[in-house]
């Protein structure tokens, strides 16, 4: 990519990655950048690093290499100039190259993200054609929030309308309106506390309890949730079901042991 060409190395990180991937990961910045001062919730950067960024690629991070990714790119990233993430030997011997770099206008922010890999053709592209991945996150206060993610008052009846509870709880969770947070904790305390809900449904709840608590950098609130709901997910008796919260389990482990490092880090 041209853009990426352009990108001088002030200084260079290289790490392996998980197992999935025996390739590296460098990070590239530009001379005359200067990172601007936005603040980033330490757990909206998680999450949504991962399940809009990585996860789309087919990139799995292991815990300390998602920390330092997290890390590098809110302590560098500028709208002046892009940044560079490599993913060396991606697919077909070849990089993968992620641009990173603000745009900020009439006091609107977001940080976009583009790549020179064409996910449904499977190609690697020099310049841009309209399909390679991209994606972008809006920083509403201090939280990356995914674009299709914010606010919508359609979707907000939709779920409502549906009963969708465990949705519209994830849904006010994830928007760009934080006062929307405690709309989602009292959803999620109906959801465990009616005894019409099922034990997945509890469960799941629960969790996203626990990712509250993360938000909130309250660690221990989010390991001691963890530490409960454990011995009942083993008791789900549907294996689809017991499969799909252990899924949803083990990505919130994940993501506490994350924190933990990042939080760590902040400290210091």
């Amino acid at each position: 990519m041209k853009l990426a060409r352009s990108l001088l190395p002030v200084f260079l990180i290289c790490t392996s990655l998980s197992s999935l991937f025996a390739i590296e990961m460098e990070f590239l910045f530009h001379k005359e950048n200067v990172p601007e001062n936005i603040k980033l919730n330490s757990y909206y950067a998680l999450h949504n690093l991962n399940f809009k960024l990585l996860r789309p690629l087919g990139i799995r991070l292991d815990e300390d290499e998602m920390a330092k990714l997290i890390l590098v790119v809110s302590g560098s990233a500028s709208s002046k100039n892009p940044n560079l993430i490599v993913f060396k030997k991606y697919k077909q011997n070849q990089d993968l190259r992620l641009v990173y770099r603000y745009f900020i206008k009439d006091n609107k922010i977001a940080l976009v993200f583009f790549s020179n890999y064409e996910i449904e053709s499977n190609t690697f592209i020099e310049k841009s054609t309209g399909k390679e991945f991209a994606v972008m996150f809006n920083i509403a206060y201090d939280r990356m929030i995914y674009f299709h993610n914010v606010f919508n008052e359609e979707k907000e009846k939709e779920l409502i309308g549906k009963n969708q509870k465990l949705s519209l709880a994830n849904f006010y969770l994830f928007d760009d309106k934080p006062d929307n947070d405690n709309k989602s904790k009292e959803l999620l305390d109906e959801i465990i506390d009616d005894t019409k809900s099922t034990a997945t449904e509890r469960l799941v709840a629960k969790l996203t309890v626990g990712q509250i608590a993360l938000i909130n950098y309250q660690l221990k609130g989010s390991e001691s949730i963890a530490l409960k709901v454990e011995p009942d997910i083993k008791k789900i008796s549907d294996k689809t079901e017991r499969e799909t919260v252990e899924f949803i389990y083990k990505i919130y482990l994940y993501e506490i042991n994350v924190m933990n490092r990042l939080l760590s880090s902040l400290q210091q």
